[in-house]
Order: C-alpha cells, then structure tokens, then sequence
C-alpha cells in the first residue's frame, strides 16, 4: 500500500543516516590518529548503537515487506549485539577471578566467592533483559503483521522501556484489535476503515 511504501521508504532513510553516523565516527577516529579498536570508548559506543539501531530499523523494513524471517533474525542480532559488550565484561570479570582463585589467601576466596555469586546475578539480570528486549523487537513484528505500517510507532514500540509499555502502544495503534463482524465485513468489501471518516 502507499502508506506502507511512504513508511518504508522512511526507515531505509532513517537506515543511512545511522550508517553514515557510523562512518562519520569512524572517520573521526582516524582523524584523531586511532584505530578502531584503540579508539575511545565514548566513540566506540556511539558506533555501536548507530550500528543496532540501523539493524533494528532494518528488521521494521524487511516485516513492511513481509519479509519476517528475516526480520526475525535481524531483530535477534540487534539484541544480541545490544547485550554482547556487557555479556562480555561479565565473562571477563568471572575468569579474571577464576584463573586466580587458587593464589589468592582465605578471605580474599571468600571476597572472590561474594563477587561471583554477585556476577552470577548480574548475568542472571543481563539475561532478563536480553529476553525483554527480544519480546519487545517481536512486539514490533508482531504489529507489522497485524497491520501497523506507521514507521514512528513502530520504532516507539522497540524502544519502549518494557515489554507491558511496548504491547501498550502497539495496542493503541490497533495492532491487537480484535476484529469484529463489521470489520470482516470491511475487509471483505476491500475497505479500510482506518482512512474512511
């Protein structure tokens, strides 16, 4: 439809401006003489989240097409790499304290131990909201599928701050409206009641 088309078109330009933000970042860094990897962590983030966030509207593209495989799996790797750096300083943190644990003196054990039950719960917490943001990134989807093409809506739903919040604005926007014998009737008659006044 023309509004879907209007919408995508939105988000594949939505899609280059955080990619070029990406490279303008990136350009910055060697400006300054550094290497991506040796560049600041300020400016890593930045790229980082230019990066999620084009895959994220890349995922709300490919559902505007009906591409949701896809989408589905563009979605799962925006989370994933939303959490990995965390998951990773995590990981880090635990082997640090595992491959010393044996030259450290009784008490420093016992710190140790309190500081990895307390890592144990930080990757538990990492997890949770991993899990979130992935039913969030399906809410949207979900909204695609159930007829919700506005491109603002949609990146309001993924970035809502909890799954209950996103499930709200997607139902504001009709995307769990259940239909009634009137709408199938609309929908049988090829009308869109969303544009008649």
């Amino acid at each position: 439809t023309a509004p879907a088309q209007e919408e995508l078109i939105k988000l594949n330009r939505q899609i280059k401006m955080c990619q070029a933000e990406s490279l303008r970042q990136e350009e910055i860094a060697r400006q300054m003489g550094e290497t991506l990897a040796g560049s600041g962590l300020a400016q890593q983030a930045a790229r980082r989240e230019s990066a999620i966030k084009a895959i994220e509207l890349s995922a709300l593209s490919e559902a505007l097409t009906g591409n949701y495989v896809l989408a589905e799996r563009q979605a799962r790797t925006a989370v994933k790499e939303q959490f990995a750096q965390e998951e990773r300083d995590l990981d880090i943190k635990r082997q640090n304290i595992l491959n010393n644990y044996d030259l450290f003196s009784p008490s420093q054990q016992k710190r140790a131990d309190a500081v990895l039950a307390r890592l144990g719960k930080d990757d538990q917490f990492l997890k949770e909201r991993r899990l979130e943001r992935a039913a969030i990134q399906n809410v949207a989807i979900e909204a695609i599928q159930n007829g919700v093409t506005n491109s603002d809506i949609l990146q309001r739903i993924q970035g809502a701050g909890s799954l209950v919040d996103a499930n709200q604005i997607a139902s504001k926007a009709g995307a769990f409206r259940k239909k009634t014998v009137k709408d199938s009737i609309a929908d049988d008659a090829g009308i869109d009641e969303t544009t008649q006044t």
